[in-house]
């Protein structure tokens, strides 16, 4: 293996390792909050797939396209494996979605990214109120920060006109409807959330 094409592989490998990740922190399957070494750590992972998959490929094209120039060769082994790579990083996302538990327990999701994931189809609706029981706003959730360095605000879209409103913890709880509570022990906040399906928003 000559430098330059050792040189590639490693270039392609970094660039899909990081690339990867971050496609699997923004599908909440990988938590934002690792810390560099563990990022780094799963860049390694991803980029080491990717690598191997390369060699695989390069070595089969050019056994069986040998009369391809060189430079094709290497265009369609990096378009292969840039495919390749991608869906091993979704198939493994969509297996780790069914997984909940993972022994390594550096892409476990943190509490505040697991309660704060959307169901698909469905609005999440926020009602929050502090440690003494004062409302503090409601709301459907538009974003919130998942950063470790960020201060954990959230930010919300008004409810409908038609939506119940709750005053107090004693309501919602009374209603019924939250799937989860969320307390921020940080903000000295509590989030009761509830997980409302479109299509019941176009109703009424």
């Amino acid at each position: 293996m000559s430098a330059s094409y050792f040189l590639q592989t490693l270039a392609l490998s970094g660039v899909l390792g990081f690339i990867g990740l971050n496609w699997l922190q923004s599908h909440d399957v990988v938590t934002s909050y690792l810390s560099s070494s563990e990022a780094n750590l799963c860049r390694v992972v991803l980029g080491l797939v990717a690598y191997l998959q390369y060699l695989g490929y390069s070595a089969v094209i050019t056994l069986a396209f040998s009369e391809m120039p060189m430079i094709a060769q290497t265009i369609v082994s990096v378009l292969i494996t840039v495919l390749g790579t991608m869906g091993v990083t979704v198939a493994y996302g969509a297996w780790r979605k069914h997984h909940d538990q993972n022994p390594a327990g550096y892409n476990t999701m943190t509490a505040r990214e697991q309660a704060f994931t959307q169901d698909p189809g469905a609005w999440t609706r926020l009602d929050i109120f502090d440690f003494q029981g004062h409302k503090v706003a409601s709301g459907y959730l538009a974003n919130f920060d998942k950063a470790g360095n960020l201060s954990g605000d959230v930010n919300l879209r008004p409810l409908l006109p038609k939506d119940p409103i709750h005053d107090t913890e004693q309501s919602v709880e009374s209603a019924g409807q939250y799937k989860d509570l969320y307390i921020d022990a940080n903000s000295a906040l509590k989030y009761y959330i509830t997980s409302v399906l479109i299509e019941e928003q176009k109703v009424g």
